[in-house]
């Protein structure tokens, strides 16, 4: 007996049509008579009488219908609940920016599944502006994001990462050799930025504002994009020195801005309840392999 088998039976017995439950599983209607009489052979009894348009329950079929309709409700049960308990307690919802590979945080997540075979981590990635609305609402486990761009709010916030800001030019450039460089330098490069809603975008305006410059930007884009322009020497452009890493090509220098502008990596949990036993271990293991 399969619980397929199980499911047709109960399907047929309501409905007294094959086709029909044929096309409710999605499988062909002889698929559903070869299940069918399997599970008659095994039962050592007819369960169906073929002999009219509409299939009918024999009398053993009858009587044995009700018994395995709650026989088959009582195995959803305990999947939905060995389901429920899996996800509830052995799986971590992860929010975060789409920085999980720029910081090695991808190796921690394979390295902690490895190691932790009954817990899985669930990734979902959002923008900044996504962010602080998971965090407002509390939907989640943890959320990995940029210390400045947390909400008001009380957080168990872990530091995982320092950036810093730094300028990146064409291995030609001018200034490609410089071990730094100062935001007056910059005023007149043509420069790409990040998107205007990024963080990025508004810390570079904010220096720019507080320091009196008055940018020459071209046009602002994503980093993959940033970077090809700034390899056909087109612009130069304000990003995070790490950020980029696995973007990096040997054809851009990257210079550090002085003096340095430095922004935190922070893995965030809600300080409004007790973590999960999931959540503290997969913390702990984040926190041990970054430090």
């Amino acid at each position: 007996m399969t619980t397929e088998q199980l499911r047709y039976f109960v399907s047929i017995a309501e409905n007294g049509s094959y086709s029909d439950t044929a096309r409710e599983y999605n499988i062909s209607q002889s698929s559903v008579s070869k299940q069918i009489r399997a599970f008659e052979w095994e039962m050592g009894c007819t369960l169906f009488d073929r002999g009219h348009r509409h299939v009918k329950l024999t009398e053993i079929g009858s009587t044995l219908y009700p018994r395995m309709k709650n026989m088959l409700a009582q195995f959803d049960d305990i999947m939905n609940e060995a389901h429920g308990y899996k996800s509830s307690e052995n799986t971590v919802k992860l929010v975060s920016l789409p920085i999980l590979g720029q910081y090695d945080i991808t190796k921690v997540l394979q390295l902690f599944e490895a190691d932790r075979k009954t817990i899985q981590v669930l990734t979902v990635e959002q923008e900044e502006r996504e962010i602080a609305e998971t965090i407002v609402s509390g939907d989640y486990d943890i959320v990995i994001t940029r210390e400045e761009t947390l909400p008001p709010g009380a957080y168990k916030k872990y530091k995982i990462a320092e950036d810093s800001l730094a300028l990146f030019v064409n291995e030609n450039h001018r200034y490609a050799e410089n071990k730094t460089i100062g935001l007056d330098l910059i005023a007149k490069e043509p420069l790409m930025l990040m998107p205007k809603y990024t963080f990025i975008y508004h810390l570079c305006t904010r220096l720019f504002r507080e320091h009196n410059i008055n940018p020459n930007v071209i046009s602002c884009a994503r980093i993959e994009t940033i970077l090809s322009n700034i390899e056909s020497s087109r612009c130069s452009s304000l990003l995070m020195a790490k950020s980029v890493n696995m973007f990096r090509s040997a054809k851009i220098k990257v210079i550090p801005i002085e003096p340095p502008c430095i922004s935190n990596i922070v893995a965030v949990c809600p300080d409004n309840a007790e973590p999960k036993k999931a959540t503290e271990r997969f913390i702990r293991f984040l926190t041990a392999y970054f430090s």
